[in-house]
């Protein structure tokens, strides 16, 4: 073999060997870090939550889903086909891009109107969670009250950065009368997309304050950007760190005023929750308006009851078997506050 044929295939080997490393250490990290346990209770969603087409609409007994769109609005009407309960609710996805089915399929069976829509990613909206539109939201009550028999009263769910959305709602919308806050924020944070330096929000044309990535210092950039080597491996990332800096270093102008609102609100969360500290922040929710605001905390639990710890590439935090075990209590928490503030007729 001549010396040429020799370092060629030296240096083949060379390049060959960390990346046969890379696909074999993915393949591990993939086994270990992104296969829920099935027998752990969780409930994911079997289908793209993005996708409007894919919604199970018929897997309902006694309740009618009807897609609904209009110039910015997009999602489904859910209707008891014996309806109970007065008022609606409208509920509210989150970063994922979807909508908040089953807080309004749980609404539904229990004999209340409801509305899963989504606030960002489809045609009819901004491409991206960046720089949405609060005003939107009058669109909404207009369809309310135009569709829905009995349109009081209107509670408005969100979870993650959809409560943020819904968080920032309350002050600016007085019709609202009650709102539930899973896993939420006390503060506007960033636009999630390239754009880091936008905001989530705007409102009447203007960026909503919020807590840039700057104002949390060296400590929140160093936080965020050191986990992002990790998708490389397939390892999950962990943002709740970051997220900590950031409130650390809040201002106020970028804090949500919930108490400039009249509405009622209930404030879910994992005390576990590495996404970002939504116990933290829904306890800071409390002490802004104390005569307003119930928090419910989940030991243990991560972002969200019945979500696997890992998933989509996040540590949500928890662990499997504790977010298993709390989904079905965190559900029927949540349907109990709905039934409470919309009794039987």
């Amino acid at each position: 073999m001549k010396r040429w044929q020799k370092v060629t295939i030296s240096i083949l080997v060379v390049i060959a060997v960390p990346v046969v490393g890379l696909f074999v250490t993915r393949a591990i990290n993939q086994q270990r870090y992104f296969t829920p346990d099935d027998g752990a209770g969780l409930s994911a969603a079997t289908f793209d939550l993005r996708d409007p087409k894919a919604y199970p609409i018929n897997d309902i007994p006694g309740v009618t889903v009807t897609p609904i769109t209009g110039e910015h609005l997009a999602g489904f009407h859910l209707k008891p086909e014996t309806r109970t309960r007065p008022g609606v609710t409208v509920s509210y996805g989150g970063s994922e891009g979807g909508t908040g089915w089953w807080t309004a399929v749980g609404a539904a069976k229990a004999g209340q109107e409801s509305l899963a829509l989504f606030f960002w990613g489809q045609p009819n909206q901004t491409e991206y969670l960046d720089e949405v539109p609060l005003d939107h939201f009058q669109e909404v009550i207009d369809w309310i009250d135009a569709n829905v028999q009995s349109p009081k009263p209107l509670i408005v769910a969100g979870g993650s950065k959809g409560a943020e959305y819904t968080a920032n709602l309350l002050p600016r919308f007085d019709r609202i009368d009650h709102a539930i806050l899973i896993a939420p924020g006390s503060y506007s944070f960033p636009a999630l997309s390239q754009q880091y330096t936008h905001s989530s929000w705007t409102y009447k044309g203007e960026p909503v304050p919020f807590i840039a990535w700057e104002q949390g210092g060296q400590e929140a950039q160093q936080r965020f950007t050191g986990e992002l080597w990790k998708f490389w491996v397939n390892l999950p990332v962990q943002y709740g760190p970051a997220y900590d800096a950031l409130v650390d270093h809040a201002t106020e102008d970028a804090r949500i005023r919930i108490e400039d609102s009249t509405a009622t609100i209930h404030a879910f969360a994992g005390e576990d929750d590495q996404l970002w500290p939504s116990a933290r922040m829904a306890k800071q929710l409390k002490e802004a308006a104390p005569d307003q605001v119930t928090v419910t905390t989940y030991p243990g639990v991560g972002h969200m009851p019945g979500l696997p710890r890992y998933l989509m590439g996040l540590d949500m935090g928890g662990s499997d078997e504790a977010n298993g075990a709390a989904a079905a209590t965190f559900s029927q928490d949540i349907v109990n506050q709905i039934t409470t503030w919309a009794p039987e007729e």
